[in-house]
């Protein structure tokens, strides 16, 4: 297993890392080659204590379930993931991605791993071993998260289908994506997005990766359908109303993880002590008007800052510190938003850069916090940790 992770981290990890490093103008920002991009983000949810080191007809192959919310698209369905790490005829590791979905209503609780075991035997070695019971769809992908296979399990039985992720490209907008409210203004949203469905051609949900507004939007709203035509309100339904120059994308939501927060003053007579964190890669985005282009805008470090208890007797974890901290970035976010909108779409880069580090600072302060571009004096911060952003759905862990 040890050989598989070096491989991991130094194969498909490092790949995608130095790909993100490509100037926009080689690799465009909204390219779906860096928007879909999923081996840094997986290598943060293999769950290398739960691995299983296989070796029969399929090969000698190790499965390695991946930490995330059993039911990501609401009740009505189960979707169970998994990475295998398998050697090619040539001695070369690679991987598969493996996710097996729930029929409509059916549950996989409990057995996933003997499930995920049997697929991937199947596979593998080319087999038809059956599945008692069970009910679901199974989707293979490649190292580039890109679809090789697509199973149905049907009253345990095994078939191949064409079951896949369908992949929309700049979709422009429609009335099955988009409806503006004003007819008067030459405003398009495109999308790319996920569309889900099972084996039936049953529509299960969409995830919107990236947006981003054409034409001239000031002052025109729309409502966003982010179900399917005729669908229900279940586990994927709803609306969400949008404004033309509001960041509406999906994975800006900073993780906890973000934040490797430790004790470095311990507390004196029950009160005091400090917490602190560093951490890099802090951004959001906003959409040029004039464009209908992302524009990041990147923080330097930031160090954080909280007491361990405060005066008032409140007690901060590194847990609880994660969350003020995730909580601190996600309302400077908005708050930049907000002096966005106060320009009238105006790009000040310099100013909102400076605006958004001093919001981060302003909400750590109603926590006794701090967050500022230096640890403090005396302070040594042992790791530094790297923004990450949950992904679409299934969010952060």
């Amino acid at each position: 297993m040890a050989e598989a992770k070096v491989w991991f981290t130094n194969g498909p990890v490092l790949s995608e890392k130095k790909m993100f490093q490509l100037p926009f103008s080689v690799l465009p920002e909204e390219s779906p080659l860096r928007i879909l991009a999923r081996m840094k983000e997986l290598e943060k949810r293999l769950k290398w204590e739960d691995a299983i080191l296989y070796n029969n007809a399929g090969g000698k192959y190790i499965i390695v379930p991946l930490k995330f919310e059993l039911k990501p698209f609401g009740n009505n369905y189960e979707l169970s993931r998994s990475v295998v790490f398998y050697k090619t005829n040539t001695n070369v590791i690679n991987i598969k991605i493996v996710e097996v979905l729930s029929k409509k209503g059916e549950s996989l609780q409990g057995k996933e791993a003997e499930i995920t075991a049997t697929v991937v035997y199947n596979n593998l070695a080319q087999k038809n071993e059956t599945i008692a019971g069970i009910n679901a769809d199974v989707f293979f992908y490649n190292d580039q998260y890109k679809r090789e296979a697509g199973f149905e399990i049907k009253s345990g039985a095994w078939k191949k289908t064409n079951n896949r992720l369908q992949i929309k490209d700049k979709v422009e907008n429609s009335q099955t994506f988009y409806t503006t409210t004003n007819s008067s203004t030459n405003c398009q949203l495109w999308y790319l997005v996920i569309d889900w469905y099972n084996s039936n051609g049953d529509f299960v949900y969409r995830e919107i990766l990236y947006s981003y507004y054409i034409g001239e939007c000031n002052g025109s709203n729309g409502t966003l359908l982010t179900q399917a035509p005729g669908e229900g309100g279940g586990g994927g339904g709803g609306e969400v109303v949008l404004s033309p120059n509001e960041n509406i994308d999906a994975v800006d939501d900073i993780c906890k993880s973000s934040f490797k927060f430790h004790q470095v003053i311990a507390p004196t007579n029950g009160v005091g002590g400090w917490r602190a964190a560093g951490t890099t890669d802090i951004h959001m985005k906003i959409v040029d008007l004039t464009t209908g282009q992302f524009v990041p805008i990147y923080l330097p470090t930031i160090y954080f800052g909280l007491p361990v208890i405060r005066a008032n007797g409140e007690y901060y974890s590194e847990n609880r510190a994660k969350e003020i901290a995730a909580e601190a970035v996600e309302y400077a976010e908005t708050k930049v938003m907000e002096y966005y909108h106060s320009l009238g779409g105006s790009l000040d880069i310099v100013g909102m850069t400076l605006y958004y580090r001093q919001k981060i600072n302003e909400k750590m302060q109603q926590y006794a916090g701090t967050a500022t571009l230096s640890p403090g004096s005396n302070i040594t911060i042992v790791e530094l940790g790297t923004a990450s952003y949950g992904w679409p759905i299934i969010g952060c862990l």
